[in-house]
């Protein structure tokens, strides 16, 4: 199988007192990913010819490149000739017999896409929808991990992921508006995209002449990714979403041929929550109870990240975007949520277990963390929707419209709930 490198920093050989890295393109390896500086570069072989490539500058956007060939500066001195953005440069790739592309750049080191002309110019085919193609909303699938010849196996799991937005309300209803697209060029690549980044970042690359509005990656690898990462630490994950990408990943086998009833509903269920993060920024509307409770043992809530984003369907107290942003919930619930989000932003370990003895004190029977996730502080909320705490794993502070599990953002339920609805209906109206 053909595997998109991503080439570390490690010295492969040293010239001229830089480091670099081998990367031989061939039709085994027809493309790979490097992370090179103004020291550290790529001894690219490609096309019968040698090429040591170094980064003279690495700005944001592009990459100013030092080449040179069989002991000769081929071209360098910050000449634009010789820098690439996210497209490739004509000249280099006449050069060179490679196709290079920016993808991004870190700490002095520029994220680099090297390929051959044939596979970075691969062409995405229609298979379904007949939507104008300038108006269209284009789901583009891509194989990972699909061995060369299982090309009629790909198409057939994309068909089945295609079909999966027919069985999910608002997508059925507007099933006119999509294209469906097949990157097939790149059945025999292993990207490993739920984990290796930067090799995904490749698979945009190699895809950047498809039609896409959102790229769904059928990954063969999955389930092994996810043995290896958390055997690293970290929960478990059914699939991916990338919300600034527009990139979905999920395990191919909830959609391959021949797939049971249960495996086939569970498929849909998790490609619409996925495709719902991804194309409208929806929020996880479930909130993990008993890992919230032991993270606050440790007092280890106080290290979760900021939530960054203005999402749809999870918002703070009165819920203004589906209720009236006065607060109906008692003082009781007022008082012992402002408790527990003060836990929430604490380091004290026994900061929950402390409340919850004032609960207990002031004549409360259960756990005051259920309490709290049962008190309602919304006011002239749109039919069927309340004010809820707990959303986002793990954020009590921010509120939901639903209960857990009445939403395809919040568990097992294969509907979306009236706020998320009302979000992508937004979303898909910007398409024909």
């Amino acid at each position: 199988m053909k595997r998109l490198l991503l080439l570390l920093c490690f010295a492969a050989l040293v010239y001229a007192g830089d480091e670099f890295s081998a990367l031989t393109l061939d039709d085994a390896t027809p493309a790979g990913v490097a992370l090179i500086s103004q020291n550290t570069g790529v001894w690219l072989q490609a096309g019968g010819r040698e090429f040591h490539i170094l980064a003279e500058d690495v700005p944001d956007y592009s990459v100013a490149l030092e080449i040179t060939g069989e002991g000769k500066l081929l071209c360098g001195n910050y000449d634009p000739n010789c820098a690439v953005g996210f497209d490739e440069n004509p000249r280099i790739t006449a050069m060179t017999g490679a196709v290079v592309i920016f993808l991004g750049a870190k700490d002095g080191f520029a994220s680099v896409l090297f390929a051959l002309p044939e596979t970075a110019s691969g062409v995405c085919g229609k298979f379904a929808g007949s939507a104008d193609e300038e108006k269209a909303l284009a789901i583009l699938f891509v194989p990972d991990g699909f061995e060369k010849g299982d090309e009629m196996e790909f198409l057939e799991t994309a068909e089945n992921a295609a079909a999966a937005f027919r069985a999910t309300e608002p997508f059925a209803s507007a099933i006119r508006k999509f294209n469906f697209y097949a990157a097939s060029f790149l059945t025999g690549q292993l990207f490993r995209c739920a984990t290796d980044d930067a090799a995904c970042s490749g698979m945009l690359a190699l895809t950047r002449n498809c039609r896409r509005t959102v790229t769904i990656v059928l990954s063969k690898t999955f389930e092994e990714e996810e043995i290896e990462r958390t055997a690293e630490g970290g929960a478990k994950r059914s699939a991916v979403a990338n919300t600034d990408a527009h990139v979905v990943i999920v395990p191919s086998a909830y959609f391959a041929p021949g797939r049971d009833v249960s495996t086939k509903r569970e498929g849909e269920r998790l490609l619409a929550h996925e495709f719902g993060h991804a194309f409208a920024r929806l929020d996880d509307e479930y909130f993990a109870r008993d890992i919230w409770i032991l993270t606050s043992l440790t007092g280890g809530l106080a290290n979760l990240p900021q939530l960054s984003g203005d999402m749809p369907n999870t918002g703070g107290e009165g819920c203004t975007k589906w209720c009236s942003g006065e607060s109906a919930a008692s003082e009781r619930c007022v008082e012992y949520w402002v408790k527990l989000v003060v836990c929430e932003k604490s380091k004290e370990k026994y900061c929950v277990g402390r409340v919850q003895g004032e609960f207990e004190k002031s004549g409360g029977a259960d756990s005051v963390v259920d309490f709290v996730l049962g008190c309602d502080f919304g006011k002239d909320c749109l039919p069927g929707t309340r004010c809820l705490p707990g959303a986002h794993y793990v954020y009590l502070e921010r509120f939901k419209p639903v209960a857990d599990g009445m939403c395809v953002m919040s568990g097992n339920q294969n509907t979306f709930c009236l706020v998320c609805t009302a979000a992508l209906e937004k979303m898909l109206e910007r398409f024909g």
